[in-house]
């Protein structure tokens, strides 16, 4: 399945969390413009403004598939503040969830519908440049740019016939060990040790 033009991502999201993150989406391909207008339609920048965070999906880098979510990561200082403030704005929208995390104690997550698209809104009281999503999200878009669109093609191939972005990226990079850990880690390595990768 080819590629819809333009693609365009963002390499580093920056924080907090207002309009200059997605202005990406703004002009992108079609599905990114839905995106877009989605966001800002429905302020969830101006809902979600008091803490730190990105929008962390494959849609802004491109490799989305039509399953594909929008992704919202969260630093909180209060889990209780960030639980009132997203049921206060999304609970009544469509198919309003509470998501399991792996670490219930420190973080809690939340998906509902909303204009086509699965929202997750998922909130910590990690620091945003620690936690694992945001860390696996920051590594794809820089092997992305580094790899250019034979990398990213083959990524959303993969994705595609079912495969998840952190399994992909593994086997496309030959990553030994659990795909999500050796991604994750990836975020901490430099742009030459990650072009290195590509030369495997």
């Amino acid at each position: 399945m080819p590629l819809t033009s333009p693609v365009k991502f963002a390499e580093v999201p920056p924080f907090p969390l207002d309009s200059a993150t997605i202005e990406v989406l703004k002009t992108g391909n079609e599905r990114q413009q839905a995106a877009y207008k989605c966001i800002v339609s429905r302020k969830f920048f101006q809902i979600l403004s008091e803490m730190r965070g990105v929008l962390a999906s494959t849609i802004t880098l491109g490799i989305d598939t039509p399953t594909s979510d929008l992704d919202f990561l969260c630093e909180t200082s209060s889990l209780d503040r960030f639980s009132v403030l997203v049921k206060e704005n999304f609970g009544t929208f469509d198919r309003f969830n509470t998501v399991l995390t792996p670490t219930p104690e420190i973080s809690r997550c939340y998906s509902f519908w909303c204009d086509g698209f699965e929202i997750e809104i998922f909130g910590s009281l990690e620091p945003l440049e620690d936690q694992f999503g945001f860390r696996h999200y920051v590594a794809t878009a820089r092997l992305i740019r580094i790899g250019g669109d034979d990398f990213r093609s083959k990524l959303r191939d993969l994705k595609l016939h079912g495969i998840k972005t952190e399994p992909a990226i593994a086997r496309i990079l030959c990553l030994s060990g659990d795909p999500y850990q050796s991604v994750a880690a990836l975020a901490e390595l430099g742009d030459d040790e990650l072009s290195r990768l590509f030369l495997q």
